[in-house]
């Protein structure tokens, strides 16, 4: 195998930091580690900045060298790196950020963008950060649709990518964002039918049939319908945003609302009623309107009702 060896140049003296090997020239610098900030050798490739080729002349390696040495005391020099991770390896490191920097993205983004990621690696494989091509999306995006996956879906994943491709051109692992000018797809979601009041009545009523959790989950749909509120937004409801003198419904009050904003939602004569009728059986050992059943010794709100919400359908 080749070896670095050392140049010279013209009267035969030492050109410090630089060094040949297959004809090629390379700049040997101590840089500091962008995360950590330790200082490291690392030897690059001497390209001309114009043609982006491999220098050929000692002259002319000379004078990138002294570019580069300029720009790592301007602090303006790209990072070196041995080597592009995987994109596998890559989306860990991504994942394991934002799980210890938590006020950074919410749970439930995480989770949406995980399942997206593993999409991904499933068509990608052993694939480079530097190896994403735009072709390779267009491949997925082919793939994707060739299932029967919906556009928004699919737009989804595309995102998904572009976040982490985002924070691989931050560290420095990429030069430009493959994912740039992608247009998304077009979808036209279907039209919801429209649950009448007779209806939630029906559902409520076959959930008090069932018995388990079926009062709470019949609250639930109820308070939903008489408010506006989403599914995630009312399960963390607590008491003290209930606000019976102002006549006054507080969402959102713990900043994890839809754009992190809270609203006031003013009673009207059904969610008047609704509220007072759950404060009646409120859990005395809960702060919140929907307590988990299965909270122990903590106070914790309930996740989900998916079983329940299956076996009343079912019912």
């Amino acid at each position: 195998a080749a070896k670095y060896q050392r140049v010279f140049d013209q009267r035969k003296r030492r050109i410090r930091g630089l060094w040949i090997r297959n004809e090629r020239y390379y700049a040997q610098l101590t840089v500091p580690d962008q995360n950590t900030g330790k200082k490291s050798v690392r030897r690059v490739c001497l390209e001309d900045p114009d043609t982006k080729e491999p220098v050929s002349s000692v002259a002319k390696a000379v004078a990138v060298l002294n570019r580069l040495k300029v720009q790592r005391e301007d602090n303006r020099m790209t990072v070196l790196r041995k080597r592009t991770p995987l994109f596998s390896e890559y989306a860990d490191d991504y994942f394991r950020f934002y799980e210890t920097v938590r006020d950074a993205k919410r749970p439930a983004s995480l989770r949406t963008e995980r399942a997206c990621v593993h999409r991904w690696n499933e068509f990608l494989g052993p694939v480079r950060l530097s190896q994403v091509t735009r072709p390779l999306i267009n491949g997925f995006i082919a793939k994707r649709q060739g299932a029967g996956v919906s556009g928004r879906t699919v737009n989804l994943e595309v995102i998904a990518l572009r976040n982490i491709l985002k924070r691989a051109l931050d560290d420095g692992y990429i030069k430009d964002l493959p994912t740039d000018k992608i247009k998304p797809l077009k979808y036209k979601p279907e039209k919801k039918r429209l649950v009448t009041l007779s209806d939630i009545e029906k559902i409520c009523q076959s959930a008090i049939e069932i018995g388990q959790n079926g009062v709470e989950f019949a609250d639930f749909i109820k308070l939903m319908a008489f408010s506006g509120a989403r599914w995630s937004e009312s399960l963390r409801l607590k008491w003290s945003d209930v606000n019976f003198e102002l006549r006054q419904l507080t969402i959102g009050s713990d900043g994890l609302a839809k754009n992190h904003l809270a609203r006031e939602v003013d009673f009207n004569s059904n969610l008047e009623s609704h509220l007072k009728e759950m404060a009646q059986r409120r859990a005395p050992d809960s702060e919140y309107l929907f307590p988990s059943p299965r909270r122990g010794s903590e106070d914790l709100h309930a996740t989900t009702f998916n079983m329940t919400l299956r076996k009343v359908r079912t019912h």
